[in-house]
């Protein structure tokens, strides 16, 4: 069973247990909001209140996974402006690994020519 998955059971049953304890205290109550006053049904206070809540997590859950999101997509961009770099930079090393070693088969054939002569001098 997926975490999704397994949240969302553990959601309905959550509704299902306000849902009870809503409708067993319907009885009406007086609501202080401020400088507000005014009479309601429990259970409508106890479904807006438990509805507010939810509208609250979703939010900020909202929030948080559009942030996140914004952070994959500039992670991932510097990712790709590091690997284009990293193969710049393989790419000139092994470009000066050609270049020593040209210039290194360059040497030794001047030194085998340059041995060659004083040889060929001292005869």
């Amino acid at each position: 069973m997926q975490k999704s998955q397994l949240l969302f059971i553990v959601s309905l049953i959550f509704a299902i247990i306000v849902t009870i304890f809503a409708l067993t205290n319907s009885d009406p109550v007086v609501i202080n909001l401020l400088f507000l006053q005014f009479e309601a049904s429990q259970a409508l206070v106890i479904f807006f209140s438990a509805a507010l809540g939810a509208i609250t997590v979703t939010l900020l859950g909202l929030i948080k996974h559009i942030k996140l999101k914004s952070e994959v997509k500039k992670l991932k961009k510097e990712k790709e402006e590091l690997m284009k770099e990293n193969q710049e930079l393989r790419d000139s090393i092994s470009k000066t690994v050609e270049v020593e070693s040209v210039n290194f088969s360059e040497e030794e054939n001047l030194t085998d020519h340059n041995e060659n002569y004083d040889i060929n001098t001292m005869e």
